[in-house]
């Protein structure tokens, strides 16, 4: 029958809109929980009743009507009474088990204006489910940044359809219950099984030969689920490295490497076959021998005098480290007696002098040296967040040393204070002389392992941070279409990491780094946290993306 009573009925196709809507809904407008949605209704098209003027404002009504119903009508092709009645049961039954754990029941006595406390006793109804499914999908039609803007009251933001329809509340409320899998059956992750099932290798596997990766002499970093002795000797034989942290139960791992603590620079080996031995090894720097005698006198002597004449807050200590700034991790897993060839490593290096003093107080900015004047990315910046300087080498030079410590010199005098520099004895550090606020000291020859602060893990802890940031940035993009090559940093992007990084060094780890290198009163109690100043593998923060080396392909 025609809706306004007059002309010919209209065939189904051009019935009014609330109908449709309606049998979306599984119902009529009866219930007060029924959903009520804004439409014009659609007059007959009999030439005797209607002028051109109507007709077009009914062409609008039509349109905007279809607007908002035409994702309801879609909807109830896909979404019977079965799914409404599943989505309802799970949804309520997630509801009883959240609301009734332990955690959720003590929260929810020190905060009673929680609005999970007006969750109905006897669950969410599938009238209320529909209206917030409706709600998602008008939500698609009418695009904000969040979710709780749509019931906004400003005028020019508003949309009161959706207060018409549902509270805020409750619509959060039931956004946080929704449910459709089945509460009480447990769904093993997908790591779960592929332990149980001791599919971790052939997954490596297969990514890298799908991924058309080995033979490469690449470096493939993984966490310690998918890091196992038989995975290394699989990439190793295919001239690709492996780098990641390694369980000490894993399937195939030695039982007398498992139970070993490296300390820098050892290695525990295992003999598999007549001619070679899985090793577990840490590269590390030159080890000098260093004369404990001397070593004794000089604390006894020159430090105790030191000690009684500055205070903490004005002994410094400063030292240069090399970094190669695009590397990644220098760590792997490798057999005895081969080498890993065609491994290809990033040779950007650059210096950088570190400083700071005995109660960490003060870290002195980054003196960083490089081969390049004026690069590229440099273009435009006028200020670097480290003191930056160049030479053809990269290295410290006397010429280059002299002018920091002037510089340094020249900052303690303005602020009239008189300090000690501790600095170690080479030929990039030569005596300074006509210094106003500083006096500088050289430590004895071949002793820096001992006796000197920055070397006990102040350097170490700023490298561990830098390779922990440089690694989150391509983590973060390993999922984008960006190329592997396009992720490597620049030089401006890398003292800006550094000035992170040392940013992030803690006055404590400075402190014992002193104290461990033996900067502290002969009464007083040396006590070194050791996890402040070893050698940590910095990668044992956090697991690799898998698929990192896989953007470095293409």
């Amino acid at each position: 029958m025609n809706p306004s009573g007059a002309g010919p009925s209209r065939s189904n196709s051009k019935r009014p809109r609330e109908n449709i809507f309606e049998s979306s809904l599984g119902g009529g407008s009866d219930s007060e929980d029924d959903f009520e949605i804004p439409h014009v209704e659609l007059e007959s098209d009999s030439s005797d009743s209607d002028s051109g003027d109507n007709e077009d404002d009914r062409s609008r009504s039509r349109n905007e009507t279809l607007e908002d119903e035409n994702s309801w009508v879609e909807v109830t092709l896909f979404l019977d009474d079965e799914f409404w009645r599943l989505l309802c049961r799970e949804t309520n039954n997630y509801a009883d088990q959240f609301l009734n754990s332990e955690a959720v029941r003590q929260w929810l006595e020190t905060h009673p204006s929680s609005r999970y406390k007006k969750w109905p006793a006897d669950g969410v109804s599938i009238s209320r489910l529909r209206k917030h499914i409706g709600l998602l999908i008008n939500m698609g039609l009418t695009h904000k940044n969040v979710s709780n803007s749509y019931w906004t009251t400003r005028k020019s933001q508003a949309t009161p359809y959706f207060g018409s329809i549902m509270g805020v509340d409750e619509f959060n409320r039931i956004s946080r219950m929704i449910h459709l899998n089945n509460v009480e059956a447990e769904i093993p992750r997908e790591l779960d099984v592929l332990r149980e099932e001791g599919q971790a290798h052939a997954v490596v596997r297969t990514l890298m030969q799908e991924s058309q990766l080995l033979n490469k002499g690449y470096r493939l970093f993984t966490d310690n689920f998918y890091t196992k002795p038989k995975t290394a000797e699989f990439l190793f034989a295919n001239k690709t490295a492996l780098v990641g942290t390694v369980r000490v139960n894993s399937v195939g791992m030695p039982k007398n490497v498992a139970k070993q603590k490296l300390q820098v620079g050892e290695g525990k080996f295992w003999r598999k076959y007549p001619s070679d031995m899985l090793a577990i090894k840490s590269v590390c720097g030159e080890s000098e021998a260093v004369d404990d005698k001397t070593v004794d006198d000089w604390r006894r002597t020159v430090l105790a005098d030191l000690l009684k004449k500055y205070s903490p807050t004005d002994i410094y200590n400063a030292d240069e480290t090399g970094l190669f700034w695009r590397l990644l991790p220098g760590k792997t897993m490798e057999f005895r007696g081969k080498s890993c060839h065609g491994v290809k490593q990033a040779k950007e290096r650059i210096t950088v002098l570190c400083c700071a003093n005995m109660n960490g107080s003060e870290k002195w900015p980054l003196f960083v040296i490089c081969k390049f004047k004026q690069p590229r990315c440099f273009k435009g910046i006028r200020k670097l967040p480290v003191t930056y300087e160049t030479n053809k080498s990269a290295w410290m030079t006397s010429t280059l040393f002299t002018s920091w410590l002037q510089d340094f010199d020249r900052t303690k005098a303005v602020r009239e204070r008189k300090v000690v520099l501790i600095v170690d004895n080479c030929s990039a550090h030569p005596p300074v002389k006509n210094l106003k606020a500083t006096e500088l000291v050289f430590l004895p020859p071949n002793v820096t392992a001992k006796l000197q602060p920055c070397d006990m893990g102040i350097i170490n802890n700023l490298k561990v941070f830098y390779r922990g940031i440089l690694l989150k940035r391509l983590i973060q993009h390993v999922d984008s279409n960006k190329s592997f090559e396009s992720l490597k940093p620049t030089l401006l992007e890398a003292v800006s990491i550094l000035k992170s990084a040392w940013s992030k060094v803690e006055p404590a780890t400075v402190i014992n780094c002193f104290r461990k290198a033996g900067f502290h009163q002969q009464n007083e109690l040396s006590e070194v946290n050791d996890c402040d100043t070893e050698q940590v593998s910095w990668h044992r923060d956090r697991a690799f993306a898998l698929q990192t080396l896989q953007r470095e392909q293409h």
